[in-house]
C-alpha cells in the first residue's frame, strides 16, 4: 500500500482513503477506537448489504474494508487483498454449521 499520494503506512493514513462498510455491521468506529485513531470519519463511504459485496467492491476499486477472516482468507491467500495492520476486533457473532439430518453423517 505504498503507491499513490497517501501511502497506507499507519492506521492514521486511513483518513486519506475511502472506507467500505458492511451495512449489517458498521465496525469502522470500533476498529479505529481500538487502533487509537482520531480524525477519520468512521461513517464516510459506501455501504453494502452483504459482506461479500463489500469485499468485492474493495477488491475492484482498491478501497478499504473490514472483513471477517473466514470470508476474506481466500482473497488474502491469493493476493487480491492485503492486511496492512495486525489489529483485529473480536466478532460478537456466532456461526453455526447446519445441514439436513440425512446428510449429517456423510463424509
Amino acid at each position: 500500500m505504498e503507491d499513490g499520494p497517501h501511502p497506507l503506512r499507519t492506521p492514521e493514513d486511513l483518513k486519506y482513503h475511502t472506507l467500505i462498510h458492511d451495512f449489517t455491521e458498521r465496525l469502522w468506529g470500533r476498529w479505529l477506537e481500538l487502533a487509537r485513531v482520531s480524525g477519520v470519519d468512521a461513517d464516510y463511504g459506501p455501504s453494502f448489504n452483504l459482506p461479500n459485496l463489500a469485499i468485492d467492491a474493495a477488491i475492484a476499486v482498491e478501497v478499504m474494508v473490514l472483513g471477517q477472516s473466514a470470508i476474506v482468507q481466500g482473497a488474502l491467500d491469493d493476493g487480491r487483498l492485503v492486511k496492512p495492520f495486525d489489529l483485529m476486533i473480536p466478532s460478537a457473532n456466532s456461526y453455526l454449521f447446519v445441514c439436513p439430518q440425512k446428510i449429517a453423517e456423510c463424509p
